[in-house]
């Protein structure tokens, strides 16, 4: 038998990130010892590993201890899941493997994330000592994440624009989250001056930047406020940045979004069609570039402008493409893009159909530990996750739901609703 290495857990992390943590780990075997007659009969657990995985040995030996609570992660209880603090102080899970005794951890930083381990039944024997770690309301969590937005990060776009603007992304979107979303605007409405003076906007070498602080502020506004308010502030920017035309693509492809969401969708269709027909055009040089995948962000607003307009067959085959994407593109220069089934769940919210809606949420794409199952608390936000406040859920999605989850009690409701403006009128909102 070889050694065993374990994948890390993969996070979401920020407003607007679409993939969560996995709840098996992915698991590959290494063969790095001879294969003779003679192997040492010693189990794996108490031999001494090989230098690279000393590291996964180090974490095993501190963070593993069999006194720690824990879960278990897999169908046949392989992996033990405990939850620790990182000598930065901050917490972390750990995979532990007993049979190799190797383990890795990673930082839970979010959220989304801490209210989704605190619902998921399987964690149980972790929600004490989450909550001595977050606070029985998640108070010390929002602090913590508030401390650490500070420093900044890296945004699914950071690669493609300057260092200085992408901190100011991050620590936007991450303040967004704990419910500061206005002190979100006010660092984003810095950095967009600091960017858009007469001397830079002679220039398009920081267009891209210009364009994504803004697209970043109409995501924040319409997170907190709506499509409506996300329009306006797109609309503002292009009175000032109008000469950004290399970009411009950008700005546009949002427009349409919220006009489509605001179900303005002849309006929404004006502005989505030129600029597709531009989108499809061939690239004019080695400085163009395309994201992969966009397709699908210009299909499922087509669709659903076509939808809301009773154009059926035009809306078809764009909604055949949203739903039959590939799962994640990728990109030579992103680490990752927008997941196909958030688009897709978008769409289902533009066009009004819940049930095609929960049959993308139930249909696999989604790993347990995602935040999107949180739409289905009962104090739930409403636009987040693209779930519309008119929706009830039916019984049978409720029994589906409670199988892994728990409702959460209220005290979790103001970080459910991400502290939206301390205007919680202390009055819970009833289980539909």
């Amino acid at each position: 038998m070889g050694w065993l290495t374990l994948a890390a857990i993969a996070a979401l992390s920020g407003a607007g990130a679409q993939d969560a943590m996995v709840v098996t780990p992915r698991v590959e075997t290494i063969d790095i010892e001879p294969q003779t007659a003679d192997v040492d009969p010693t189990p794996l657990s108490e031999r001494e590993p090989p230098k690279e995985l000393k590291p996964f040995r180090a974490i095993f030996q501190t963070q593993c201890g069999n006194e720690l609570p824990f879960a278990t992660i897999d169908d046949e209880e392989t992996w033990r899941l405990t939850l620790t603090r990182s000598s930065k102080g901050i917490s972390q899970f750990n995979i532990c493997d007993d049979r190799v005794a190797l383990a890795r951890s990673v930082e839970i930083k979010d959220l989304s994330m801490a209210l989704t381990v605190l619902s998921f039944k399987a964690f149980e024997p972790l929600w004490s000592t989450a909550e001595s770690h977050w606070g029985s309301d998640l108070s010390k969590l929002r602090e913590q994440v508030r401390k650490q937005s500070r420093a900044g990060g890296q945004t699914l776009h950071g690669p493609l624009i300057k260092r200085s603007t992408d901190k100011v992304r991050s620590r936007a979107l991450k303040l967004a989250t704990i419910g500061e979303w206005r002190k979100s605007l006010e660092l984003i409405n810095a950095r967009l001056a600091k960017v858009s003076t007469n001397r830079r906007l002679k220039s398009e070498d920081q267009a891209l930047d210009r364009q994504l602080l803004a697209t970043s502020r109409s995501a924040i506004l319409s997170n907190q406020v709506g499509p409506e308010a996300a329009l306006e502030s797109l609309d503002d920017y292009l009175t000032l940045n109008s000469s950004d035309g290399r970009y411009g693509t950008n700005i546009q492809i949002n427009r349409a979004a919220f006009l489509a969401e605001a179900g303005r969708f002849r309006e929404a269709i004006e502005v989505i069609e030129p600029a597709y027909e531009l989108y499809k055009q061939p690239l004019g040089d080695a400085s163009s570039y395309r994201i992969s995948g966009s397709d699908r962000q210009f299909s499922w607003i087509l669709a659903c402008g076509y939808h809301g307009l009773g154009r059926t067959g035009d809306a078809e085959p764009h909604i055949e493409l949203v739903m039959t994407a590939e799962p994640n593109p990728r990109d030579p220069y992103l680490g990752q893009t927008v997941s196909s089934a958030y688009i897709q769940l978008r769409l289902a919210s533009c066009m009004n159909d819940r049930d095609l809606y929960l049959e993308t949420l139930f249909g696999g794409a989604f790993p347990a530990l995602s935040p999107h199952w949180l739409q289905l608390q009962p104090n739930a936000p409403d636009r987040i996750y693209a779930w519309r406040a008119e929706w009830d859920i039916p019984s049978g999605i409720k029994d589906r739901y409670a199988e892994k989850y728990r409702n959460l009690p209220y005290r979790f409701a103001p970080a459910l609703r991400r502290w939206p403006g301390n205007t919680d009128s202390g009055q819970e909102k009833p289980v539909q």
